[in-house]
């Protein structure tokens, strides 16, 4: 392009753009957030509006280096760096960058088309016969093992460890998709690009991680809840971008008996949640998600993301 009316000084701009995906942002919730003075956050952070109406509002009283927008108003003595902005439904401002108020409900075609996506190329664990649970450990050769479990003294896996009993190696599905009717443990190290879906509870048994950053990632969607087992290391580090579409997110207790958990990734959750099984809590936003969010992760309608913004030699 050149400016109106000139013939002269052509510019020539490429920008390539993307649907925004859930994975772009650090915290997404049909709830009421807070975060203390401590608290620094690093990734986009939103609240909506629930099936009742009520527009959710976010407090922030600690350091926040992405944008905070709430449909309902931001409160509390932020400190913004790198440009972060604060946009809200109170002020007037947040259909400048959500154009209207994100759905959850709309998440559920994701599980339904990765459950299909399973099928066609990926790997379908449903065994409602014999197993309460999947327990899925990643290695990092690009497989991992599916075992099948059943619970302990009738409890739930994540408040008790499941029994497991012999299971079978399969690679990470070049489709990205690995589902179960049932509840799904994951731990493990990932080597390649897979979304795991549970018709159920999603529940993080061990430390998560990726072989190389940049190139793998990993996406956890629960239809209810993502859980972090009452079981699980004292210390807890684990990396992922998660959905939990009718529930929390959230440790299995609020009894703090453990050390610090690092978590790395994006929150996505209808009811909020917590971590306070930990004294110490750590929330980072991968970076990564912005450029490469899991397969089969939901997109917000339109909503669109500038990858990249460049000038070109003019013609």
């Amino acid at each position: 392009g050149r400016r109106t009316g000139s013939t002269e000084d052509a510019r020539r701009l490429e920008v390539p753009v993307r649907p925004s995906s859930v994975a772009d942002f650090q915290m997404l919730a049909n709830r009421d957030i807070g975060y203390g003075s401590t608290a620094t956050t690093y990734g986009k952070i939103y609240t909506g509006i629930d099936d009742g109406g009520t527009a959710h509002s976010v407090r922030h009283d600690g350091t926040a280096y992405g944008d905070i927008a709430a449909e309902g108003s931001v409160t509390g003595s932020t400190t913004l760096m790198n440009g972060a902005q604060i946009y809200s439904g109170a002020a007037g401002t947040i259909r400048s960058v959500v154009k209207n108020p994100v759905n959850f409900n709309s998440f559920v075609s994701s599980l339904v088309d990765i459950a299909r996506a399973s099928q066609r190329g990926g790997v379908n664990l449903d065994d409602l016969a014999t197993a309460d649970a999947w327990r899925l450990t990643f290695d990092s050769s690009g497989s991992f093992l599916a075992e099948p479990c059943t619970r302990t003294m009738g409890r739930h896996p994540a408040d008790l460890a499941p029994v497991c009993g012999s299971g079978f190696t399969r690679a990470v599905p070049t489709n990205g998709a690995i589902y179960s009717n049932q509840i799904v443990i994951v731990s493990g190290q990932v080597n390649g690009r897979v979304t795991v879906a549970s018709n159920a509870d999603i529940v993080v048994g061990n430390d998560l991680s990726y072989v190389a950053s940049g190139d793998d990632v990993l996406g956890l969607i629960a239809r209810t809840e993502v859980l972090v087992a009452r079981w699980a290391a004292f210390d807890l580090s684990w990396r992922a971008a998660t959905i939990a579409q009718g529930g929390q997110w959230r440790s299995w207790t609020t009894a703090q008996t453990k050390g610090t958990m690092t978590f790395t990734g994006s929150t996505a959750t209808r009811d909020g949640g917590y971590m306070s099984m930990f004294a110490n809590r750590v929330y980072q936003y991968d970076d990564t998600l912005i450029y490469l969010p899991p397969p089969w992760f939901p997109t917000i309608e339109e909503s669109y993301t500038i990858e990249l913004f460049r000038e070109l030699p003019a013609p």
